[in-house]
Parts: C-alpha cells; structure tokens; sequence
C-alpha cells in the first residue's frame, strides 16, 4: 500500500510540473504580443519571437513521432485543454505524451517496488499504476477547467456592468467588449483575454453571432452563453442591448444568490464527516482519558 502511495504521488507531481511549466510559456508569449505590439520600436523583435518556435512546439514536434494518432487528434481532449486554457496547436499532443509517459513509467516503477511481495500483491499494483496513469492527467486537467470556469464566473458581473455603462454611454457593442477586455486586464485575465478574442473574430470577418457563440464553446461557462443568445436576440428583433443586458446582470446576480444559498444549506451535510472524524476522537480522548487511567490505575 506504501509504494502505491508512492508511485502516485510521484505522478501527480510530474504532472503538476509538466502542466506548471507549460502555463508559463503559454503566458509569455501572450505577454509578447500584449506588450510588444505593431508600431513599437520593437515590433521586428516581437515578430522574431513569435514566430521563433517556443519549447512547447518544438517538444510537442519530438512527441508527435511516438504518440498513437488517435490520441492526438481526439476532439473531447481538444475541448478540454481549450476550456483549460491551452489553445496551443501541440496540446493535445503534449497530452498524450504525458500519458504515455505516465504509462510506461508508473508501471514500471510498480514492478520495482513490488518485486519482493506476492504475486498477487505485484498484479494489484500493476494494475493501480496503469489506472491511474490514465485517470491522474484528465483529472488534472479537469479540476483545471472547473477552476478557470470559477474565476470567469467571479468575473462576470464586473464585466457585464461596465460593459452596460459603456453602451449607454453610446459605444458599439464591439467597442464596448474592446473597452471592457482592456480594463479587466489585470483584475481578471481570463475573461479579458475571451473578450479579446471575440473582438479580434469580428474584426476579421467572422459574423458577430458566431463569434459570441464560440465563446462558451472556449469556456463552457452557461453564463456565457445566457450572455451571448440574449445579444444575439436583441441583435436579431431589434430590442435595445442595454435593457437586454440589465436584464440579464439582474438575472445572473439572483441566480449566483441562489446557487450561494444553496451551497449554504449543504454545508452542515458536508461538516459532518469531518466531525466525526477528526473532532469526536480528540474530544473523546480529552473528556474519557483521565477517567480511563483511573480505571487502570485502580485495576492494577
């Protein structure tokens, strides 16, 4: 039981350190071409490294030779990463290197420990280490997903209330998206970075419509997406986007207090078997062990 505690930690740490690193290149280039944009003294070097093939696709190239096809191209883990926030062409890729590697490594290291045990004992393990060798990366990349589509729902309300000031104030809605992307650029990335992106759609041509809706298909965020057909309604009947989007601020806000007061009923439910746990013993072992050595005292 010891080395397969050991072995999947081992995992989960490569892992963790594989994910860490690559978020930090992802981010640097997206500082490149925030802070060294066209017109700037430094644009040409920006330019050469941008285009400069970065670690991450130079590592993904190596990886491609010996990662089975079908594990590359597989849409669900695309999906994925993309709502993770890896928007990389070698993601999937990379992906499935790691689970190859975790693959052949934690069986092996399984092998190792459990080579003086039973046979049955070295099976279990065998087994354990392939199961989770498997399941360790998309869980990993899951909680990832579920915590980015937390802090753009955090993010949300601000957004939708300045992105209302600014189309009373008679911007256009690509304006006013423009504006809001840049002012929620250091309070919340994520969300400034998805509405940066639907600007960048519309301006190349892609139709207003399309572009707001593949912004849930980013995110997977259901905010979103209340968001996005309620403008593309008012767009398409003519209605006037400020009402739309008071409405559905107001909406949003009555259904994240509903969703608060919900997981607030639930907190007792989940209290409890920590009570039990870890508080009854300690206070058991307070109130009953004095009188216990009493007792033995007193049988001796």
């Amino acid at each position: 039981m010891l080395a397969l505690i050991v072995f999947v930690l081992l995992a989960v740490g490569s892992a963790g350190l594989a994910l860490y690193a690559w978020t930090l290149e992802r981010r640097r280039r997206v500082v490149l071409e925030r802070v060294l944009g066209e017109g700037t003294p430094k644009a040409s070097v920006a330019a050469a490294l941008l285009t400069r093939p970065t670690q991450s696709e130079r590592l993904g190239a190596r990886i491609e030779r010996w990662v089975p096809q079908p594990w590359r191209a597989d849409e669900r883990v695309r999906e994925r990463l993309l709502r993770a926030g890896f928007e990389e062409a070698h993601a999937a890729t990379i992906f499935a290197g790691a689970r190859v590697t975790l693959l052949a490594l934690l069986p092996t290291l399984a092998v190792m420990l459990s080579w003086s045990e039973s046979f049955d004992m070295a099976v279990l393990y065998v087994v354990g280490a392939i199961v989770s060798a498997w399941v360790i990366p998309a869980g990993v990349v899951d909680g990832m997903v579920r915590r980015r589509q937390e802090r753009l729902r955090r993010a949300i309300p601000d957004a939708l209330d300045l992105l209302l000031v600014c189309v009373e104030a008679g911007s256009s809605l690509e304006l006013a998206i423009q504006r809001v992307s840049r002012e929620l650029r250091v309070l919340h990335p994520e969300l400034a970075d998805e509405l940066a992106s639907v600007v960048r759609r519309i301006k190349a041509g892609m139709p207003r419509s399309d572009a707001l809706k593949a912004l849930y298909g980013r995110t997977g965020v259901d905010e979103l997406r209340t968001i996005a057909t309620n403008v593309i309604q008012s767009e398409r009947w003519g209605t006037s986007i400020s009402k739309v989007l008071r409405v559905t601020a107001d909406t949003l806000r009555k259904k994240r207090r509903q969703q608060a007061e919900r997981r607030a009923q639930t907190a007792p439910v989940k209290m409890t078997m920590p009570l039990i746990i870890l508080i009854l013993p300690a206070l058991f072992v307070v109130l009953l062990g004095p009188t216990m050595i009493s007792i033995m005292q007193t049988m001796r």
